[in-house]
């Protein structure tokens, strides 16, 4: 996806998350200070996560051809693209990219590697 397009995505998913925040807001004229905060937030992680799919998509995949594995040393293998749910602090995305396979011990690999300390692979 070119940047432009990226960009208009990105504009477009904000203005409907502002609306969505702000017919809240008129449904809920007596919210608490928390619980605006807890909307905001989940409005927030929802924009963040479709952003930090897209900064992925920016950086391709095609550069983990050359992954190790961690057990073995063995150069990896394709074993076709899988799908995973990364949850992390600033938001949830899907993620399909290309999963390595080690010929010799089985071990599976989602390149660039393990989530995070900070997030959670579902």
């Amino acid at each position: 996806m070119k940047r432009e397009e990226a960009e208009a995505k990105f504009v477009r998913g904000a203005k409907e998350r502002f609306a969505t925040l702000w017919e809240w807001g008129e449904e809920h004229p007596e919210a608490t200070f928390d619980e605006i905060v807890g909307k905001l937030s989940q409005e927030r992680r929802a924009l963040m996560g479709e952003m930090l799919g897209e900064m992925l998509l920016q950086q391709g995949d095609g550069r983990y051809e050359e992954v190790a594995c961690p057990e073995w040393g063995t150069k990896t293998q394709s074993n076709g693209r899988r799908t995973r749910t990364i949850v992390h602090a600033e938001g949830e995305v899907k993620v399909k990219r290309a999963h390595r396979l080690c010929p010799d011990c089985g071990h599976g690999i989602f390149p660039p590697g393990p989530p995070s300390s900070v997030d959670r692979a579902k």
